[in-house]
């Protein structure tokens, strides 16, 4: 009879969880995708230029990830209740705020603060969620909220689509900005509640030296360096590659930007695709995450190296590859932030490394994005092609025996 009753907790328990969670992770999208999903009916009406809006971007991106480095080890030891209500709440503020500055300057720095604000919540989400569930319930609910992502990114299509009907760019801001203050109300209510029923503890403890000096230990046994390295690598095809995806279409097959963004439209489905397989695949290996990170950079590299020796202009083929090199790191995205980070838990250093990880990934597309501009410049498609194929082929280097995982999950003093 225990059994039972405690089963139908847990089970209680992980739907308030993931349910709260998901609400809050998806909303923060709104935030972060609606100056994009709303750039081509803020250029018809005048208010921004091309170069103007991109500047926005960078800037956004910019405070985003250092943003994630620096919430990411603060969420190791403030409330993830607080963090992520002041994210999603000033986020809306300032999204509300957006239409109504009609400087350019102030509206840098305002979406500037966007970014950070935004980073204010993957940290800390996976700290709560790692903290308390088990390894098993905590994955399931990693993957649901980088699920969360891409519904976010797509209510946000939709918010571009009403304003459009209406022409009224301001519209999409004030509706996400309205939602993601509602969401940030709800999402402190829920974390109040489960507490109150002692389903969940965000209880910070105190670390000793002593504690601190196995911590260091503890991150080197779980080759953290190795780790950070593959999602640099990770990053520049997943981030870098993807942001270049409808020039190259549009370019390489001589097809209008209507058509390549129709085609790039449906990437985030292929993603998500690729999440989902993850899960399959972590099944399959026993979630040892070295062994799955092997077979998705394998994938990539293959697709890579077809796309590279083939060298035609045959359409189908290149996107089937190219597609399907993507899904590929999507899944192993999944496996770093929601498998391998889940580790850390035990050390209450979960929103850190998930932090610095993220951190690593964006800065390292950042630099990528540089290197392939210069590279254009200079040289065709192909070459491009070839440079991801080696970073993929890097990241499989970095899953050889060699620099193997050792799975600690002793952390005594």
């Amino acid at each position: 009879m225990s059994k039972s009753v405690n089963s139908r907790n847990e089970l209680k328990k992980f739907i308030y969880i993931s349910a709260s969670c998901f609400a809050a992770y998806a909303t923060c999208y709104l935030g972060r995708n609606i100056l994009s999903a709303m750039m081509p009916l803020i250029i018809k009406s005048q208010i921004y230029s091309h170069d103007s809006l991109a500047s926005m971007g960078s800037a956004f991106f910019i405070t985003y990830g250092f943003g994630q480095l620096i919430n990411g080890f603060l969420g190791n030891r403030a409330s993830a209740k607080i963090m992520v209500f002041t994210g999603l709440f000033f986020t809306g503020i300032l999204v509300i705020l957006f239409p109504v500055i009609s400087s350019f300057s102030l509206s840098m720095i305002l979406w500037a603060v966007c970014g950070f604000l935004c980073s204010m919540l993957w940290g800390p989400l996976s700290r709560l969620v790692g903290e308390n569930t088990s390894e098993r319930a905590g994955r399931m609910i990693l993957t649901l909220l980088t699920i969360a992502s891409i519904v976010g990114t797509g209510i946000t299509y939709i918010l571009a689509i009403i304003s459009t009907e209406m022409d009224k760019w301001n519209i999409g801001f004030f509706i996400a900005g309205f939602v993601l203050i509602v969401v940030s109300a709800s999402w402190y209510s829920a974390v109040n509640i489960l507490e109150r029923r002692k389903l969940i503890n965000l209880t910070v403890q105190a670390l000793t030296k002593e504690k601190s000096k196995n911590t260091i230990k503890y991150l080197a046994d779980n080759s953290i360096i190795q780790m950070t390295a593959i999602a640099m690598l990770n990053g520049v095809i997943r981030n870098a590659a993807a942001f270049w995806i409808p020039t190259y279409i549009t370019e390489r097959f001589q097809v209008s930007t209507s058509i390549a963004a129709a085609i790039s439209s449906v990437l985030p489905f292929v993603n998500l695709g690729g999440t989902l397989i993850s899960v399959y695949v972590a099944k399959l290996l026993r979630n040892n995450e070295i062994k799955i990170l092997a077979v998705f950079f394998g994938f990539s590299t293959v697709c890579f190296a077809v796309m590279y020796l083939g060298n035609n202009n045959v359409m189908s083929l290149n996107l089937i590859m190219l597609f399907t090199a993507s899904a590929a790191m999507a899944g192993a995205c999944n496996i770093i932030f929601s498998f391998y980070v889940l580790r850390f838990a035990g050390i209450g250093k979960i929103s850190g490394v998930t932090g610095f990880l993220d951190f690593a990934s964006y800065a390292s597309a950042s630099g990528a994005n540089i290197l392939f501009s210069r590279l254009l410049a200079g040289f065709d498609w192909n070459h491009i092609v070839a440079v991801w194929a080696f970073t993929s082929l890097a990241g499989l280097f970095f899953c050889l025996p060699l620099f193997s995982f050792n799975r600690k999950n002793d952390f005594s003093l």
